[in-house]
């Protein structure tokens, strides 16, 4: 784990949890699943010089603000959270444990965010979400392990790239579809149930 990377990232993270916390500001989920999309594709094709680069103190910093305003407002950065790490020179188990690090962050800043709503009575997790995670967590620890043990760096960051791309492409596929929803059942055009 780079706890100098864990640091700058937390850095921004917080920022982005103080600055919500304090707007209260409302998502539009198709718009955001869309900028999720094309945010993803656009870190895996704009040239190395330029592409995000979690080593990069600034781009730690970035990360943990953009990622977080995401987690925060729709729920999900994957893919834009993986584009910072894929074009760094970190080896697959760096990359691994430190973004376990940050991703604990995450939770933690999540559940101080959405703490107000469940005071408030206004949401609730069912218990069978709860149990499935945390039965399903140390499966997945195990899995990825056994998985990081024989693949090399190279297949590593060649299977993180397919997956952004498939991601974002769902996510960007899933926005559109929500943005054609809206649009239609506000002039009457479409309607999706």
């Amino acid at each position: 784990m780079l706890w100098p990377i864990v640091g700058s990232y937390a850095a921004g993270a917080v920022t982005a949890a103080l600055i919500l916390i304090a707007a209260s500001l409302p998502a539009s989920k198709p718009v955001t699943l869309m900028g999720l999309g094309i945010l993803s594709f656009a870190g895996l094709l704009v040239p190395s010089w330029l592409a995000p680069n979690i080593v990069r103190r600034g781009d730690g910093v970035g990360c943990g603000i953009l990622c977080t305003f995401l987690q925060l407002l729709a729920g999900v950065s994957g893919p834009i959270f993986d584009v910072f790490f894929v074009r760094s020179q970190l080896d697959r188990k760096q990359v691994v444990a430190t973004k376990a690090a940050i991703q604990l962050l995450g939770h933690l800043l999540k559940v101080v965010y959405f703490a107000r709503w469940f005071a408030a009575g206004d949401a609730s997790v069912a218990p069978l979400a709860i149990t499935l995670a945390m039965l399903l967590a140390p499966l997945g620890t195990q899995l990825s392990r056994a998985v990081l043990d024989v693949i090399s760096d190279a297949q590593f960051r060649s299977w993180t790239r397919a997956l952004i791309a498939v991601i974002a492409s769902i996510y960007l596929a899933q926005g559109l579809l929500l943005l054609l929803a809206e649009t239609g059942s506000k002039v009457g055009i479409l309607t999706f149930s």
